[in-house]
């Protein structure tokens, strides 16, 4: 079955749901759980995939609320395995289910949060959506800004389509968690990584609402178009953005070239990124596809980012230590 709409089913079983309510309500946590279980893979088998994803769910739902995070935790997992067994699609109201399930999974810390979140993230995997679907990450994304977990959050935004929300979210990180010199960092390394994953709409739409919302971010006057920044990487950003709506490599080669000694001395990691956006927007060859492993274009970047000089910056400020790189790559 493939189908958005989940309807509950008519069950004959409604007696056992009733004493399992009941013995939720009585406290009996671990005999509810057991309960749960054994109905869950007696649905499995008759494969009424509807009445067990609406069982698990339901039931996680039931024990978390009373904080039994192992054992909702356990029945969260068997209502990913329904979706997987049931062939469910992502639709509102498979999302609704992961939404009122996750919001009461665990603290940070939690285990069974991170394998709910590898699982769901798992299910919705495709061949268009290699790091799990947008939307799916967009609602893990909104739970955990609101628990203000911000660097799981942020990872979840960036695999999304939401570049308003993620801007938002980077403004009160930044507030938060930075210094007023890392103001510029917080944005560029999120917009950067939109870029590589090929999502050029929701990293122009994180740029204007972080530029625009943060009280740190100020323009040059008089105005102009494209805007002046005061700080010389959101001028970088703003100027890459309207270079990949032409795709022009020497416009490409020329903007990296006037900003590289900025790029080089707030984050040696820039060069990865750029390289792999020239590649995507520009044209740019691989390393690999290139003489002697090298265009010419960022030879300098990765020279800098083996033979830093003395006044270089720490290597990873805290706006950059967020995300695992290698899946930008």
């Amino acid at each position: 079955m493939n189908s958005s709409t989940i309807s509950q089913d008519t069950s004959k079983t409604d007696k056992l749901l009733t004493k399992i309510s009941a013995t939720v309500d009585a406290g009996a946590f671990y005999e509810a759980h057991q309960m749960y279980r054994s109905l869950y893979f007696r649905y499995t088998q008759q494969r009424r995939h509807n009445a067990a994803l609406h069982l698990a769910a339901g039931g996680a739902v039931r024990l978390l609320t009373n904080g039994q995070t192992s054992s909702g935790g356990d029945l969260a997992l068997l209502s990913i395995d329904a979706l997987n067994n049931g062939k469910y699609s992502v639709c509102s109201e498979t999302l609704g289910i992961i939404e009122s399930v996750f919001k009461l999974i665990g603290s940070e810390e939690c285990l069974e949060r991170q394998r709910y979140i590898k699982s769901v993230v798992d299910w919705s995997n495709s061949n268009d959506t290699a790091y799990g679907h947008p939307d799916v990450h967009k609602v893990l994304a909104d739970t955990l800004w609101d628990g203000k977990c911000f660097l799981e959050a942020r990872y979840h935004y960036i695999h999304s389509n939401d570049g308003v929300s993620c801007g938002s979210l980077l403004v009160e990180f930044s507030l938060l968690n930075g210094f007023p010199s890392e103001t510029d960092l917080f944005i560029t390394q999120a917009v950067l990584q939109y870029l590589c994953l090929y999502k050029r709409e929701p990293a122009r739409l994180c740029f204007v609402t972080y530029t625009n919302k943060h009280p740190v971010v100020t323009l040059e006057t008089p105005p102009s178009t494209p805007p002046n920044y005061s700080l010389p990487l959101l001028n970088f950003i703003s100027l890459l953005l309207m270079a990949i709506e032409g795709g022009k490599l020497t416009v490409f080669t020329i903007l990296c070239e006037a900003y590289r000694p900025e790029l080089q001395y707030r984050d040696r990691c820039y060069a990865d990124y750029l390289q792999r956006i020239g590649q995507l927007f520009f044209g740019l060859e691989s390393q690999s596809q290139t003489p002697r492993g090298g265009s010419g274009l960022l030879d300098a970047f990765m020279t800098s980012r083996a033979t830093p000089t003395e006044t270089s910056r720490p290597q990873r400020p805290l706006a950059t230590v967020i995300t695992t790189d290698e899946d930008f790559d």
